[in-house]
């Protein structure tokens, strides 16, 4: 089954894919230039890695090896700035995780369902899980086999995310592209060069994994998933823009039509109810 995104107006994504073959360095990309870190009288890797000339993210197809040469020079360097700027904003980090732990970020019946299905495994509690994943969304929206929907995430734990990565967003750490055809978002890893390793981050996406991804995925998909086939993920973030012409030359507008290399492939939209956009929508063929 292949798919397309297509946006109209800004739209940000978080995407979890459950991978047959390990591919956490599957996104390396190629070297573009020169440095100022050598010239620094520092020992802060945050203040090293803000001097660095980041490589701009051009093509959009094909572009998983871009810029190669510079991330796996400086990729070490990079995952010691994130530690660096988790160690700075630790008080603020911890106060986000401990609201939204106070009041939960998933979705309460979708993370009642799963819970009651750890606690008492049944053909009953799975069947109470698989009952909120929709194969339509709505009055003559059929999905395509294979494809199903849920609200995952609470308002609360949109706004959680949300907030962690504008937190991010400010370090000036240099940050990798997520794929090759989307240039705008980040990759979501403690392990792979460029990414956003801030553990927060790691840690919700690494629950999202266990506690949904992988066992709603052997649910849904049981004659696909053999054993094992599922322990790897690769997660990023994908942001559009097309509110008008002239962003649309510089901004991811929509995606080509592609396949994952995934088992499992999981899409959450990380846009508030009360934001008004149009567009977001996913084709499947």
């Amino acid at each position: 089954m292949s798919y397309k995104h297509s946006m109209t107006t800004n739209f940000m994504l978080l995407m979890v894919c459950s991978l047959l073959l390990a591919c956490t360095v599957a996104f390396a990309q190629q070297s573009s230039g020169m440095t100022d870190a050598c010239n620094t009288s520092t020992d802060s890797p945050l203040e090293l890695a803000r001097v660095l000339r980041m490589p701009q993210a051009i093509d959009t197809q094909n572009a998983e090896f871009e810029n190669e040469s510079f991330w796996n020079e400086h990729g070490s360097l990079i995952q010691e700035a994130w530690k660096e700027w988790e160690i700075e904003h630790a008080t603020t980090l911890s106060n986000l995780n401990d609201d939204v732990k106070e009041q939960g970020w998933i979705e309460t019946s979708l993370a009642k369902a799963i819970d009651d299905a750890f606690t008492n495994p049944s053909e009953e509690t799975e069947a109470a899980v698989k009952s909120l994943w929709k194969n339509n969304k709505g009055t003559n929206k059929v999905l395509p086999k294979g494809v199903y929907a849920t609200q995952l995430l609470s308002p609360r734990g949109v706004s959680y995310l949300r907030n962690l990565f504008d937190l991010a967003s400010t370090s000036g750490s240099p940050t990798r592209r997520p794929n090759g055809m989307n240039r705008y978002g980040v990759i979501l890893d403690s392990n792979v060069h460029g990414a956003v390793s801030v553990q927060p981050l790691v840690e919700a996406v690494e629950e999202i994994i266990d506690r949904i991804v992988r066992p709603v995925g052997r649910m849904l998909f049981q004659d696909r998933i053999r054993c094992k086939d599922d322990l790897d993920y690769y997660a990023f973030t994908i942001s559009y823009d097309g509110t008008s012409a002239s962003s649309a030359q510089s901004k991811d507008t929509e995606l080509k039509e592609h396949r994952d290399a995934s088992v499992v492939t999981l899409n959450i939209n990380l846009n508030l109810p009360e934001e008004e956009y149009e567009g977001s929508d996913v084709f499947f063929r």
